[in-house]
């Protein structure tokens, strides 16, 4: 199968409407030697004499009107399809897959994606709730080209850009006797069983400055959804420490949210990426929005529930 170059083509049809090489090559801005080059290849390829070479000028032969013909219907559909194609080279189109946990989603991601996708309509924005791990292992794997997950989760060869950081709050029972505090430290809510989510969960690795505190002892029962820790907080079960971003007003019948005092008790997320994969212009303008976005909100606070 012959193998055509659009410019060469593009010279045969310049050629064809001035009737001269070298008025083609000026309004192609070339070289004249490069346009005859450019034809006499073409016709070696096509193995067709395209033009009668006369005194006055380039003449169309029988094969070069049939060449042209055919030509001026199908550079145009390259042509569309370059303009096809520049939403996605210009990042305006596209699929996106993002994996998040459950603390980012609720910390804003939900809302920023929205307003990306109010600007960017042509972008396919493709959500999914992991726990943190799952995240890693998600980006890690190429199943996702974001991730969101809780900094202090082992990212192993992953790149991190910080997102949001939310405090962690202690929730427990409205007639517990932590109930009527104000606020606590982590150490005093131990000396009570805590309701827990599972390993590979955010809460399964604590952050930073919380390195030299004891481990609470008494973890009665491992949960994979906040609505399930908040139920069984709600039943008495124990307490649990929990995101403040993850609760909502109306979640709280029958549980009382109150501070912990310790410094380190935030959860700090980040936006995950593969550094050694160049990312799409789509997937980078999603990136860059979320961490522009992630800049200008704050997390809310206990009054506000």
């Amino acid at each position: 199968m012959i193998r055509f170059d659009l410019l060469s083509l593009q010279m045969l049809l310049f050629v064809a409407e001035t009737g001269s090489v070298s008025k083609a090559a000026e309004k192609a801005s070339l070289t004249v030697s490069a346009v005859s080059k450019r034809l006499l290849e073409l016709e070696a390829q096509l193995g067709v004499v395209l033009f009668d070479r006369l005194p006055q000028g380039m003449r169309l032969t029988p094969a070069g009107n049939a060449a042209v013909q055919r030509i001026n219907e199908v550079l145009p559909i390259f042509g569309k399809l370059q303009v096809d194609l520049q939403a996605y080279i210009k990042g305006d189109a596209g699929i996106v897959r993002i994996a998040s946990n459950t603390s980012g989603i609720a910390a804003g991601l939900a809302r920023e994606l929205e307003s990306f996708k109010a600007q960017c309509p042509q972008v396919d924005l493709r959500l999914e709730e992991l726990t943190s791990a799952h995240v890693i292992e998600a980006v890690a794997e190429g199943r996702a080209d974001l991730g969101i997950c809780a900094a202090s989760a082992p990212l192993s060869s992953l790149a991190s850009a910080p997102y949001h950081a939310t405090p962690l709050v202690l929730a427990v029972p409205a007639d517990h006797p932590l109930a009527r505090r104000d606020s606590v430290t982590y150490q005093e809510s131990l000396a009570y069983p805590h309701i827990g989510r599972t390993q590979d969960s955010a809460l399964a690795w604590l952050p930073p400055g919380a390195k030299s505190a004891p481990v609470s002892p008494s973890i009665s029962t491992l949960v994979t959804s906040f609505a399930a820790v908040l139920a069984l907080v709600r039943a008495g079960t124990g307490v649990a420490v929990i995101p403040i971003v993850a609760l909502k007003n109306d979640s709280l019948g029958g549980i009382q949210i109150v501070e912990l005092s310790d410094a380190w008790m935030t959860m700090e997320l980040v936006v995950v990426f593969d550094p050694l994969r160049v990312l799409p212009p789509t997937v980078s303008r999603v990136r860059a929005h979320l961490l522009a976005s992630s800049a200008a909100q704050l997390s809310p606070c206990i009054d506000s529930l």
